[in-house]
């Protein structure tokens, strides 16, 4: 490719595409841990993205990365925590929490959090945080009025 390249497509649909050829190779228990980087640059270099390898991009979605490190039966064990937070979150009628979980979905969704320390702090300390808290008023709606 010329110097003056220019990517026509989004990087993160380049870093998608890249992740899923990966995955298909590795389905079930993933790259391991902390080959993601490495592995995802490969990919970058198989499709000519110089660059994007040199920078070594990470997958940009939190699920995606977990689905790559280890695979589909790491993404289950990674999911079940939403789903308990989730099941808990309904079960104390607490909307706080459950509005801290679809922001955490949403944020994940489009970020690898949780592959830096900031990440990592944020989301154990609210998670902890929101679901011992007892909300009173209308963020809780177990103290609702009844309709």
């Amino acid at each position: 490719k010329p110097a003056d390249y220019e990517r026509k497509d989004d990087p993160r649909i380049i870093i998608w595409k890249s992740a899923y050829n990966l995955f298909r190779e590795n389905k079930i228990l993933g790259v391991g841990i902390g080959d993601v980087r490495n592995e995802l640059a490969r990919e970058y270099l198989k499709i000519g993205e110089k660059k994007m390898a040199e920078e070594r991009l990470n997958a940009h979605n939190q699920f995606l990365g977990v689905l790559l490190e280890s695979g589909l039966v790491g993404l289950a064990v990674f999911l079940s925590i939403f789903i308990v937070m989730l099941l808990i979150a309904i079960r104390e009628r607490n909307l706080l929490y459950l509005l801290f979980i679809v922001i955490s979905v949403i944020f994940f969704s489009f970020e690898s959090v949780l592959y830096r320390l900031a990440g990592v702090t944020f989301f154990s300390l609210f998670s902890f945080v929101l679901l011992h808290y007892k909300t009173q008023g209308l963020v809780n709606l177990k103290n609702s009025p009844k309709r």
